[in-house]
């Protein structure tokens, strides 16, 4: 065993306490390790490696790493959202949201990391049952978050409809931070006629936003 890595633990969690601490170790190791190179998903030795638990430990929690991606890819929208809905019920202000959305994802990449790869590389990767329970919560998590945000409208703008807002603000966030965040191979044909090509993510995103939400 190298210096770098942890005990393993083969004993199983029983208390339901104990299962949550389990599953939040494998969460944020996965998450560290994710972090020094989000090009690529660590690999389930990788984050037992990271964690101090057995393989098998961790697929009694999750059977796939891209399982466990997906799950934290549901935490980091829930915290979105979350301090989306604590502006808008401070404020009352569709500026105020729309300045504390840009600003958390610039503090948070974590949540745009993942989330250019949830249709292509997670979401094809787990079971089914995964899959529907993480579309289940993605749409509970937006219906909730609109009717926290419709009272800061003086439009008389329905549930439905700022649901909608919230989705395409989603869509097009992931399409605005891949075009700001290249591929390492494009990142190599820098020119100054293909920097337009890679807008800065923050400012964008924010006149972007200010169109779609309706607001000045």
């Amino acid at each position: 065993m190298s210096m770098s890595d942890k005990p393993v633990i083969h004993v199983r969690a029983r208390s339901k306490a104990g299962k949550a601490l389990r599953r939040q170790s494998i969460l944020q190791a996965a998450e560290g390790l994710f972090a020094q190179d989000p090009t690529v998903l660590p690999t389930i030795a990788e984050i037992s490696n990271d964690c101090g638990l057995a393989k098998g430990t961790i697929y009694i929690y999750f059977p796939s790493k891209e399982a466990i991606f997906l799950a934290l890819l549901e935490e980091a929208l829930s915290k979105w959202t979350e301090r989306l809905c604590e502006v808008a019920n401070d404020t009352g202000s569709p500026v105020a949201v729309v300045d504390a959305l840009c600003d958390h994802l610039a503090t948070h990449p974590r949540l745009m990391q993942l989330a250019c790869l949830s249709t292509g590389v997670l979401e094809p990767n787990v079971t089914t049952e995964i899959l529907f329970a993480f579309k289940h919560s993605i749409s509970d998590n937006l219906h909730r978050t609109a009717q926290q945000l419709i009272p800061m409208f003086s439009d008389g703008r329905r549930e439905n409809a700022v649901v909608q807002m919230l989705l395409q603000t989603y869509a097009l966030l992931i399409g605005l931070w891949q075009l700001s965040h290249p591929t390492h191979c494009a990142r190599g044909m820098s020119s100054p006629e293909l920097e337009r090509l890679q807008p800065a993510f923050v400012p964008t995103a924010h006149a972007a936003l200010q169109r779609l939400w309706q607001i000045n």
